[in-house]
């Protein structure tokens, strides 16, 4: 067996994983079906504030993407800290 570690982007190898796993699941789970989802934050005023993107498949969620703005991360963090203070 040989390992590779890279930080390359080989289409052909990535793709080659996927289709490993698509082959697998398609022998022993049920047809894959995919479908995007998003949950998307805006303020009052409309400005995007945060948001995750991803697709669903097989009863998961698979993220692609999650932000979340820097002035809602400090508020949000506050919050947090408050209610774990609260409960102790």
């Amino acid at each position: 067996m040989k390992i590779t570690v890279t930080d390359d982007d080989n289409t052909e190898n990535v793709n080659a994983l996927i289709a490993g796993v698509r082959q697998f699941n398609v022998e022993h789970m049920e047809a894959e079906t995919s479908q995007p989802l998003s949950v998307i934050a805006h303020d009052e005023s409309g400005k995007l504030i945060a948001g995750v993107a991803g697709c669903t498949i097989y009863d998961n969620f698979l993220i692609n993407v999650l932000w979340v703005d820097e002035q809602q991360r400090a508020s949000t963090s506050a919050r947090a800290d408050a209610t774990r203070r609260s409960r102790s």
